[in-house]
């Protein structure tokens, strides 16, 4: 059975949602190069696992827009996704566990002064 080629007004949004997650992509990019770059500048870890996070957001908008380019389907990208939040939650959460055990805090800034 033929599938009846969309109106005009779901081709705007679709053209509109694209042009957003596209965005996205770029601005994520950009974000996780500087703050994954300032973080290794300032010795932060928060700052740089911030960054890293953006990878997370960026592999998410690369799926909507596999999606709204009909090539991944509604339940797939749910899934893609929700695997990707799992692994940043794998790598993420025991990181303030194993700090703690190995000793290591962070410097107040009060202490520097």
């Amino acid at each position: 059975m033929a599938m009846a080629p969309p109106d005009s007004s779901q081709e705007t949004l679709r053209s509109r949602g694209l042009r957003l997650a596209w965005f996205i992509v770029v601005w994520d990019i950009i974000e996780g190069a500087v703050d994954v770059t300032a973080g290794v500048l300032a010795g932060s870890i928060a700052l740089v696992a911030f960054g890293l996070d953006s990878a997370i957001e960026v592999f998410a908008a690369l799926v909507v827009i596999g999606q709204l380019h009909g090539r991944t389907s509604y339940g797939t990208a749910l899934k893609l996704i929700a695997v990707s939040f799992f692994v940043l939650a794998i790598v993420m959460v025991p990181n303030p566990g194993l700090l703690h055990l190995l000793r290591i805090h962070a410097a107040s800034n009060l202490d520097q002064a």
